[in-house]
């Protein structure tokens, strides 16, 4: 990267901002989180995959509180977690220790390291059964040498799991955005832009990734300051629609990718593409996406059924309106093959 590149400006003011607010949490005590550990043990109860004796790598693990709620509930796992904050790292090793997971065999361990650079990649090495990538693409300018080393991490018959936002979800978070940029008085101010959110009232409940609202760090002042930081002053952030993500994935070398949840407003949904006639949504607070309209009528149901896979899933993106998404990709067909019958049934092929 060239000393002109702006992204190198834009990278700088990212990583500086996580020193500032470390992701998900300043003063978590002793609290984990249960999203990672939700997200890989459904896969593996779904999925013809195992976590024995493999490992995983979370990029962007920030200060560890995720990595470390699957530390507990996956024994089985080797776990490292990878950010390029030193606070954001050095909190998660204190919180390793603090919890009494530093002895832990096979081990739990993080990393201070940027995924853009080649030196942390020879030094994480290849040949990851399972990487997690949760809600960090999108704060990346170069994004297309991410997915790239990514692709080089992962095994060839590996997984990587991202979470990125989605476009049709996110209308009104930007727009309080912009709100925010037009009132404050200094754009370099994150202080003076924390006041005038909470000035407006601003909230970002429903935002982000998660599989139960309701599980999260006790809220105190500094944790929702990092969350409005993250949600309405990031200097940079990107969203996506289903086929932009899945082309950006084709360029970067991927074979194919499985749409597994969606986040909209506060609830997250599985996604299912195996509607049935009179289905419907079986509530609760985590989902299988379906619509009582189209599974009503046979017209629609049937041609809904004609459709490929990704016009399925567009169909899908547009009655939810997702503000994020949660996906599984691969680089090979034998990892495919591993997939049961919800995962398959989303799943996008890049081959032809």
């Amino acid at each position: 990267m060239s000393a002109d590149d702006p992204s190198a400006g834009l990278e700088d003011a990212v990583r500086l901002l996580y020193e500032a607010y470390p992701y998900p949490a300043a003063n978590q005590g002793t609290a984990t989180l249960p999203e990672l550990a939700a997200l890989l043990r459904m896969f593996f109860l779904e999925n013809r995959a195992r976590p024995d004796g493999a490992r995983l790598l979370d990029v962007g693990t920030g200060s560890g509180n995720r990595l470390l709620g699957a530390a507990e509930k996956i024994p089985s796992l080797s776990l490292v977690g990878l950010d390029f904050s030193a606070s954001s790292i050095a909190m998660a090793r204190r919180l390793t220790q603090q919890i009494g997971l530093d002895t832990r065999h096979p081990p739990v361990d993080f990393v201070e390291g940027d995924l853009l650079s080649e030196d942390t990649i020879r030094r994480l090495g290849d040949g990851w059964d399972f990487i997690t990538c949760m809600g960090v693409l999108h704060h990346i300018p170069r994004r297309a040498q991410a997915l790239a080393n990514l692709a080089r991490l992962l095994k060839a018959d590996g997984y990587l799991f991202i979470y990125v936002y989605g476009t049709l979800g996110s209308a009104d978070r930007l727009l309080a955005k912009e709100l925010i940029r037009m009132l404050r008085q200094d754009p370099h101010d994150r202080e003076d832009g924390l006041t005038v959110a909470k000035a407006l009232a601003l909230k970002v409940d429903g935002y982000g990734w998660l599989t139960d609202p309701d599980s999260r760090i006790s809220a105190d002042e500094s944790t929702r300051d990092i969350s409005l930081v993250d949600a309405l002053l990031h200097d940079y952030e990107t969203t996506f629609t289903i086929r932009g993500l899945a082309r950006e994935l084709a360029d970067a070398g991927f074979e194919w990718c499985s749409v597994t949840g969606m986040t909209a407003a506060d609830r997250a949904h599985l996604v299912d593409c195996d509607w049935r006639a009179g289905g419907s949504d079986t509530g609760g607070r985590q989902t299988h996406t379906t619509s009582a309209t189209i599974c009503s009528s046979p017209l629609l149901l049937e041609r809904f059924r004609r459709l490929p896979t990704l016009e399925r899933l567009e169909v899908i993106e547009k009655l939810y309106k997702p503000n994020g998404y949660s996906v599984v990709v691969g680089r090979s067909q034998a990892a495919a093959a591993r997939l049961g019958r919800r995962l398959a049934g989303t799943r996008i092929d890049f081959t032809g």
